[in-house]
C-alpha cells in the first residue's frame, strides 16, 4: 500500500483526491445498506451521530498529545512511546469518522430532492 501512494500521490492536492474517492466509497458502502433520507431530520440525526463521533475521537487524540507532552517533559520515553502509539489509533479513528460525516454529507444532497419540490 506504501508503494501505491509514494508512485501515485505526490501532493497535497493528490492527497485531498485520494480522500474524496474514498469519501465516495464510503458513500456506496452506506446507500448500499440504507436507503437515502427520508427527510432533513433523519439526515440531522444521522450527520450528527457521526460527527459526535469524531468529535469524540478528536478529544481523545488532545488527551494523548497531553499525555505525550507529560512524557517529554520528565523524559519519561515508555508514556511517550504510548500516547504516540494511542494517538495514532484515535487519529485514524476520527479520520474515518470525518469520511463518515462527509459522505452522510454527500447522502443529504442525493436526498434532498425527495423531500423538495
Amino acid at each position: 500500500m506504501t508503494d501505491y501512494f509514494e508512485k501515485q500521490i505526490k501532493s497535497e492536492k493528490e492527497i485531498n483526491d485520494a480522500i474524496i474517492k474514498v469519501i465516495g466509497y464510503e458513500l456506496d458502502r452506506a446507500n448500499a445498506k440504507f436507503p437515502l433520507f427520508n427527510s432533513p431530520h433523519e439526515a440531522y440525526g444521522v450527520i450528527k451521530e457521526e460527527t459526535e463521533e469524531a468529535v469524540a475521537d478528536i478529544s481523545d487524540i488532545a488527551g494523548c498529545f497531553k499525555q505525550f507532552w507529560d512524557g517529554v517533559k520528565i523524559d519519561m520515553c515508555d508514556d511517550q512511546d504510548d500516547a504516540i502509539r494511542r494517538m495514532k489509533g484515535f487519529v485514524v479513528r476520527s479520520i474515518t469518522e470525518l469520511v463518515q460525516v462527509a459522505a452522510m454529507c454527500d447522502k443529504y444532497e442525493q436526498s434532498k430532492a425527495r423531500w423538495r419540490k
